[in-house]
């Protein structure tokens, strides 16, 4: 039988998890994860650190923390906003864009970025597109 994506609505078409679990997962980026922050702080060198759980899956790297470099405009502005995140408990939306010094990083683009999400958001969801002539995303 040919199952279509989406199902059409009242039937009782089964999905083949199998076979979608099967397809290879794509996001933007590897580094992009929903976390809750569970540290914050700054190197006397002016490196910035955020502690999260789960682990960001940035590719050579993938570490429990994002780096910030010391030169980076807006230190004072992912500083503030991993406290606010720490602090109320908020869950928070991280994409990375490569490594610095070992550890997934947010870069001067907007390719990468750090913001509080909604209560209702899942810790540990990481957004992916399942390949092949219908895709789902997850």
């Amino acid at each position: 039988m040919q199952l279509g994506w989406p199902p059409k609505r009242g039937s009782n078409e089964a999905i083949d998890s199998a076979r979608i679990s099967d397809l290879p997962c794509y996001t933007e980026s590897q580094g992009n994860v929903v976390a809750r922050v569970t540290a914050a702080g700054v190197y006397g060198s002016g490196r910035l650190f955020v502690n999260v759980d789960p682990v960001i899956n940035e590719p050579n790297c993938p570490q429990s923390r994002f780096d910030v470099q010391p030169d980076h405009p807006e230190i004072e502005a992912w500083l503030a906003i991993a406290m606010a995140a720490m602090t109320s408990g908020m869950p928070a939306k991280i994409v990375t864009d490569g490594c610095y010094g070992g550890y997934p990083t947010i870069g001067n683009t907007t390719a990468s970025y750090f913001y509080i999400k909604t209560q209702s958001s899942r810790v540990g969801e990481h957004h992916c597109v399942r390949a092949g002539p219908n895709p789902k995303s997850s």
